[in-house]
């Protein structure tokens, strides 16, 4: 059964395009601060995005997303849930998060439309866990980052799943602070993505 599964995977010789429906794009975002207890724990979701999955042969992934910043919203109430960030934020808040996430101060949207990522090596096992290299493109800044990785096929789909966490001062983005420093954001965040290909 495994040989079978792998030389169909084997099989796949060009990239298929994400389902963004199946798909999930999302950051963690940790408060921090004397003042933090004032404050909130964030998720953001991407709702506008695009890209390929390619398992070319068993022991290799090709990965390349393109996201729209403009599209990121914070805080949904159902996300908060499933990820277990904490409880719901009130919608002016909401608003209020959005503003300054995407404004000049932070990720400045207007001038840098996109969060690319595209792979330039990986190395899978028998089970599809492994990791991947690629270049990361953040607020038109572009680091080399690796990303451990699990690639399945499931219900005829390509499934990666991946966490990653990243300093976003490293890309010249200034966490959000407030009251001279005494509530804000931790400069590290976590990606956690969950890319699904459309059916095979």
């Amino acid at each position: 059964m495994r040989s079978l599964l792998l030389c169909l995977i084997a099989s796949v010789a060009v990239a298929e395009p994400l389902d963004p429906e199946k798909s999930e794009l999302s950051v963690l975002v940790w408060k921090r601060g004397i003042a933090a207890a004032a404050g909130h724990d964030h998720v953001v979701r991407a709702t506008r995005f695009g890209g390929s999955l390619d398992r070319p042969d068993p022991t290799h992934v090709k990965v390349d997303v393109t996201v729209e910043t403009a599209s990121l919203i914070p805080d949904e109430p159902a996300l908060r849930e499933k990820l277990r960030v904490g409880p719901p934020v009130k919608d002016p808040d909401r608003k209020t998060i959005e503003e300054h996430l995407k404004g000049p101060g932070q990720l400045d949207v207007e001038k840098f439309a996109t969060i690319h990522f595209e792979s330039t090596q990986s190395m899978l096992d028998e089970t599809g866990k492994g990791s991947i290299k690629g270049r990361l493109t953040l607020h038109g800044v572009t680091r080399e980052v690796e990303v451990p990785v699990t690639v399945t096929l499931l219900e005829n789909r390509l499934r990666g799943s991946a966490r990653l966490r990243i300093a976003l001062s490293d890309y010249g983005v200034q966490p959000f602070s407030a009251l001279l420093g005494l509530l804000g954001n931790r400069d590290v965040v976590e990606l956690v993505i969950e890319l699904v290909t459309r059916p095979l």
